[in-house]
């Protein structure tokens, strides 16, 4: 996100010559001060929302003891891609920077100039405003659904029960008095583990006395005027600790939210065509493109030409055979779609400035004024 703000460069008495800087350029022998013209990455955030399924102590006994069919029967996790939104993002193009020469004027003509930069070295206008105004905060609120992390803790806890039971051997003495044969009783307690089937029918007759508290408590058996705020807060409760022996049997999902971020930088060798993001598999995620797992996520770009035709229209203006005034770029405007196989995902046109054309403007008789996102016009005045 740039945060921008206008710095103002003070006033110079000069003539006013501007050069695109590159490997060819000459060094200049005047003073001047450089600016650029931006360029477009797009920054792709994916939100992601993974199930976790984790399966009950008892789901093998589901269908016997509750005729639950599809418990959850092994560990695993689900993926799904829950949103995709591309922000558009300016940073300086490194291919359009320039050199504003300043040549000192002679002469009753003499004017003077006022540069304005923002602080991402962006060219805002070639005059001092009025009153300084600030140029607009790029905002874009993307919205997710509620993120949460899964909690462990949370993920594995099942209702507690006493998997112990007591059991009471008796122990018969013959004990032989004189003539007589007596029987002593000797009763030894000790501890063994339940079974599978007895903890399922412990559980069993608790959901049975959950179920009927909750019919008792619609048809008003306990004869009691409960506020009905009463009677809906005791129904969620039970339904609450239902659902958790419910669990045992047919196991626990839980959902959380995973957010990736991917930054891509168009060009013009991407005009209409597609690149490959990452790969998306509904049993492991999100993974790199070079790897086996899932399918792979395709972003495309349809330029629609707008720039072009107007590049066409106006020629470069030029003095002594060179270039001449402030450069401008005339903004592209794309369709950007990030599709999965025959799924499109995301599909909305935005401005892409690198696949512009750049054009100039006189700088001797033309005020301009210039949108930093873009390094498009804003306001031209004449002098």
């Amino acid at each position: 996100m740039l945060v921008v703000f206008v710095l103002l460069i003070g006033t110079i008495q000069a003539q006013i010559n501007v050069y695109q800087v590159n490997s060819t350029t000459k060094p200049s022998e005047k003073y001047g001060i450089f600016y650029m013209l931006p360029r477009t990455v797009l920054k792709v955030d994916v939100v992601v929302k993974t199930t976790d399924n984790v399966k009950g102590p008892l789901s093998d006994l589901a269908e016997k003891y509750v005729g639950i069919k599809d418990a959850i029967k092994f560990d695993f996790t689900n993926y799904e891609i829950e949103d995709v939104h591309v922000l558009p993002v300016p940073e300086p193009d490194p291919e359009q920077v320039y050199f504003v020469e300043m040549v000192a004027k002679s002469g009753k003509n003499t004017g003077a100039v006022s540069l304005r930069f923002n602080e991402a070295g962006f060219l805002c206008s070639t005059f001092e405003a009025e009153k300084d105004k600030n140029v607009a905060e790029i905002r874009e609120q993307i919205v997710f659904a509620e993120e949460r992390k899964s909690d462990a803790s949370e993920l594995y806890q099942f209702q507690a029960f006493g998997n112990i039971k007591a059991k009471i051997d008796t122990i018969i003495r013959k004990v032989t008095v004189d003539t007589a044969i007596i029987q002593k009783y000797i009763f030894r307690a000790r501890t063994t583990e339940k079974t599978d089937e007895e903890l399922a029918s412990e559980i069993l007759g608790k959901i049975q006395a959950l179920r009927d508290s909750k019919y008792k408590l619609l048809t008003g058996f306990q004869e009691i005027p409960y506020e009905p705020a009463t009677i809906q807060y005791m129904h969620q409760q039970l339904e609450k600790q239902e659902n958790e022996y419910l669990a045992m049997f047919c196991g626990k999902s839980v959902t959380s939210y995973l957010r990736y971020s991917f930054y891509y930088t168009p060009g013009w060798e991407t005009d209409n065509g597609e690149i490959s993001m990452f790969r998306f598999s509904k049993n492991s995620g999100i993974s790199p493109v070079l790897s086996n797992s899932g399918e792979i996520v395709k972003l495309r770009i349809e330029v629609n030409g707008f720039s072009k035709v107007t590049g066409d229209f106006i020629p470069l203006e030029t003095k002594n055979d060179q270039p001449k005034g402030f450069f401008y770029r005339i903004p592209e405007m794309a369709k950007v779609i990030i599709s999965l196989e025959n799924d499109e995902l995301f599909n909305k046109p935005i401005i892409v400035n690198q696949l512009g054309i750049v054009k100039n403007l006189d700088a001797d008789q033309l005020k301009v004024e210039f949108v930093p996102e873009t390094g498009g016009l804003k306001s031209v005045k004449i002098n």
